[in-house]
């Protein structure tokens, strides 16, 4: 399997060659453990979430994902805490 790679602050990552995609990512936590998924494209531990569609606020984004990811139903009014990041350094590339 080809796998995607990851560049966090990294001269040498790829110039994006699509315009920027909005996701979201929750951290669940019960037990004092966070849920985390394997990613089926690069084989990596990673919080559960995905891309919003493009007419999707961020807090139906990641309601959306986590049932669709793990099967749990959640309503806004659980999403206790959420705060947006924004760096453009972080560049996914995909095969």
């Amino acid at each position: 399997m080809i796998e995607a790679k990851f560049y966090y602050k990294n001269e040498n990552a790829p110039k994006p060659n699509k315009p920027n995609h909005i996701g979201a990512c929750a951290i669940i936590k019960y037990n004092n453990k966070i849920l985390l998924e394997k990613r089926a494209d690069s084989n990596r531990w990673a919080l559960i979430g995905g891309g919003l569609k493009i007419d999707e606020s961020l807090e139906e984004g990641i309601i959306r994902e986590i049932n669709e990811e793990t099967g749990i139903i959640i309503s806004e009014e659980s999403l206790f805490f959420w705060k947006m990041f924004s760096d453009p350094s972080r560049i996914a590339a995909y095969p």
